[in-house]
């Protein structure tokens, strides 16, 4: 049938309630992520098999999730045209797990793995208990990935800045990255709090790259962002069009991703309600005064 054909068919209810489309550099690529339940993961396995690479992946999220019982997934399919370039299942821990027991349940996702920061190390710094989430991600180019996602109710201004430095520590990053992370985050963070900040596997306790995901950032800050960040401007056009296209009042998310070295990439979210969206042709009475409220994803 194809990866594209029974995604539709095996998710077609959570496509049509709560989706969400990310888009990169790359023009050529697009993901699309929806919520899921447990009672759905049995599909994961059946979804896996129109895909090549990901025969491994399925035998592994699943043995993970029946061992540790996440409360909530999310799953997310990167797309080149009708073809499946990746996969990633996101899965929130039931309790923010300490780093004896993150590595006792990760053992359960061979051939998963983690040789970056140490987890106790960046909760420490972010002022958590553990990592919130985790990520497995298979590719077409034969690589798994693992992230952790620490999840802060901290304010995404002051209280960020002063938990940077040490934050950068425990990912095994310079000291002198703080600036450049101040001057980017701080257009993109709306005041409250910080929310999601992922953390990528790497080697040698570094992480491969340090992730921050502000939320409900509104469209002219986001291209803004961008365009600092030297994406060509046909690019942020054609990001342009795509968010009129979606409805989208804002992005519901603009990861900026980070590295040793600075920026190694970004991804913009836009989320959207399929079954919402009235027609072109239908009458609508809006009520609201202000602006309504972002559709979004739970994130962690």
């Amino acid at each position: 049938m194809g990866a594209a054909a029974t995604f539709q068919q095996l998710f077609r209810g959570a496509l049509s309630r709560q989706v969400e489309y990310s888009y990169s550099d790359d023009q050529h690529r697009f993901s699309s992520m929806i919520p899921l339940s447990a009672s759905q993961l049995p599909d994961l396995e059946v979804l896996a098999a129109e895909i090549p690479f990901a025969g491994d992946w399925a035998w592994s999220v699943r043995r993970f999730a029946q061992a540790v019982r996440p409360d909530a997934f999310l799953l997310r399919l990167d797309w080149e045209g009708n073809t499946a370039s990746a996969l990633t299942l996101y899965c929130r821990f039931p309790g923010e797990p300490d780093e004896a027991a993150f590595r006792a349940a990760l053992a359960h996702a061979r051939p998963f793995d983690w040789s970056g920061p140490s987890p106790d190390g960046v909760a420490r710094a972010l002022g958590v208990n553990g990592p919130r989430g985790i990520a497995f991600r298979s590719s077409g180019k034969g690589m798994n990935n693992t992230a952790l996602y620490f999840k802060s109710g901290e304010h995404a201004g002051r209280a960020l800045g002063e938990r940077m430095p040490a934050l950068l520590a425990a990912c095994g990053y310079p000291a002198g990255l703080q600036s450049l992370l101040e001057k980017d985050l701080h257009a993109l963070y709306r005041p409250g709090p910080v929310g999601v900040i992922g953390v990528d596997d790497g080697q040698e306790g570094q992480a491969r790259a340090l992730k921050f995901d502000p939320a409900n950032v509104a469209l002219d800050i986001a291209f803004d962002f961008l365009a600092r960040a030297q994406v060509p401007a046909q690019r942020i056009d054609a990001l342009r069009r795509t968010a009129r296209d979606l409805r989208a009042d804002a992005a519901s998310y603009l990861s900026a991703q980070y590295g040793p070295d600075g920026l190694r990439g970004w991804r913009i979210y836009f989320a959207c309600e399929p079954c919402s969206t009235s027609a072109p042709s239908r009458p609508l009475i809006d009520t609201q005064r202000n602006l309504r409220e972002l559709r979004r994803l739970p994130h962690y």
